[in-house]
């Protein structure tokens, strides 16, 4: 199970530590998913987050972690969700999003 310290620290860590672009998305036991634009308080219990609303095609558009502007130069609208640890799955960090292509590096050599 996730709790506040995750979201307080280690979440922000891990995105950092990536040092480009990502997208950082929250997978709910209920089934539905958020990609994520901040966590906004960590309160005992629950996580207040603001999310990208999904509307229509936008499901293509991955808006990045803290990313305040989609391609086009406006804001990406946003809604802010609490949500309870014990419904939280997955939290998933995408540091290739979709719209751009993943670069061909080979394997590492194994040693024999």
């Amino acid at each position: 199970m996730f709790t506040s310290e995750y979201f307080r620290s280690e979440l922000q860590r891990e995105a950092e530590g990536l040092r480009r672009d990502h997208v950082v998305e929250v997978y709910l036991a209920n089934g539905h998913a958020h990609r994520l634009r901040a966590v906004v308080t960590v309160p005992q219990g629950h996580v207040v987050l603001d999310v990208y609303r999904q509307m229509g095609d936008a499901g293509q558009q991955q808006p990045s972690w803290r990313d305040d502007a989609n391609p086009h130069g406006a804001a990406q609208p946003t809604r802010r969700i609490a949500v309870g640890y014990e419904s939280i799955v997955e939290v998933r960090i995408d540091a290739e999003p979709a719209s751009s292509p993943a670069p061909l590096v080979p394997p590492p050599e194994l040693p024999a």
